[in-house]
């Protein structure tokens, strides 16, 4: 669980990148709770633990295939707004 201090400071840099013009990546996103937390505070894509654990770039590539039935599911987890 992220603390108070830390989802402040959080969302002080999700803030600022924003009111930049920017897109922002979350990394490390270990748990449900955590990719919630930075979703609901404007983050706009995630990446970790919680999604995938790292795999070789063959495997990668696989599922940028587009005959990948496994593709939609992995989308549907993103934290993409």
């Amino acid at each position: 669980m992220l603390g108070s201090e830390d989802m402040i400071l959080s969302e002080a840099i999700i803030t600022m990148a924003q009111k930049l013009g920017l897109k922002v990546i979350a990394e490390g996103i270990e748990t449900e709770e955590q990719k919630n937390l930075l979703y609901n505070a404007g983050c706009n894509y995630g990446q970790g633990y919680y999604f995938s654990k790292p795999i070789p770039a063959d495997e990668f590539l696989q599922l940028l295939a587009p005959d990948s039935c496994d593709l939609d599911m992995k989308l549907d987890v993103s934290c993409e707004q």
